[in-house]
């Protein structure tokens, strides 16, 4: 005969932590922390006699519990912690999946590169997209889709014509390289090169496979880099930038 078991879903990691007096082993799905499939999705189970050190991730106690964890499936999210731009706005969509691989995916509506200008040898910025959680990682791919592009005032000299590499890298960039990114600068997604005409242009680039990276001492962060060519740039200024960036990952574990 088959039996079925009472699968209970919740909305939130708040609603979770109110459920006290469930029976050893029961599952529940939460759809996020604070809302649908922002970066805690996935199934946990009742573990009536854990005592472990709530995370709020691998490990959840409920309001008011000494004994009795909820243990998510699988290991932890590791959710990635989003960056707030100057100016414009990021917001990211998190998916963790039971056995450590991730799917980051970032969309960006006029967030704001700050962009330093260094004359004959170019310019340069970077803008944060996340921090991530203290471990070792491996990016497995990514893919850049930009959609809109606006100079700031002295950029160009209101020309609209910039010519720049941009990608996301282990690193952020921090020197003028003429147009150019390299090495840790793009090797999260690498490089799309881009050429604004009436300060209006798109682009995208895919990357695959990756590289690993040890965050076990220092945590690891995604950054969006960006350099302009000396050609084109004519002062310190900024860029605003659209479109969405989706980065494939892997954990591998912390000391």
């Amino acid at each position: 005969m088959i039996k079925y078991m009472q699968m209970l879903v919740i909305s939130t990691l708040a609603e979770l932590k109110t459920r006290v007096d469930e029976k050893d082993g029961q599952s529940i799905y939460l759809k996020g922390a604070t809302a649908d499939d922002d970066g805690l999705q996935g199934f946990y189970d009742w573990d009536a006699n854990a005592t472990d050190t709530a995370t709020d991730d691998k490990v959840v106690a409920a309001t008011g519990v000494t004994r009795g964890r909820w243990i998510r499936r699988g290991s932890a999210a590791r959710k990635p912690t989003v960056n707030t731009p100057v100016s414009g706005t990021i917001t990211m969509q998190h998916i963790p999946g039971e056995n450590g691989f991730h799917r980051t995916i970032f969309t960006l509506a006029a967030a704001q590169i700050p962009v330093t200008d260094a004359a004959a040898t170019g310019s340069y910025g970077t803008l944060k997209l996340c921090d991530l959680a203290q471990l070792a990682f491996s990016t497995l791919g990514g893919r850049q889709n930009y959609t809109a592009f606006a100079e700031g005032a002295a950029l160009t000299g209101a020309v609209g014509d910039a010519v720049f590499d941009i990608g996301v890298g282990s690193v952020a960039i921090g020197a003028a390289a003429d147009g150019a990114l390299a090495t840790t600068s793009d090797d999260i997604v690498a490089e799309a090169a881009i050429t604004l005409a009436g300060g209006t242009g798109t682009g995208t680039s895919v990357t695959g496979p990756g590289v690993a990276h040890d965050g076990t001492t220092t945590a690891g962060s995604f950054n969006l880099n960006w350099s302009g060519t000396a050609a084109t740039i004519d002062a310190s200024s900024t860029i605003d930038v659209t479109g969405t960036i989706e980065i494939v990952w892997a954990e591998l574990g912390d000391d």
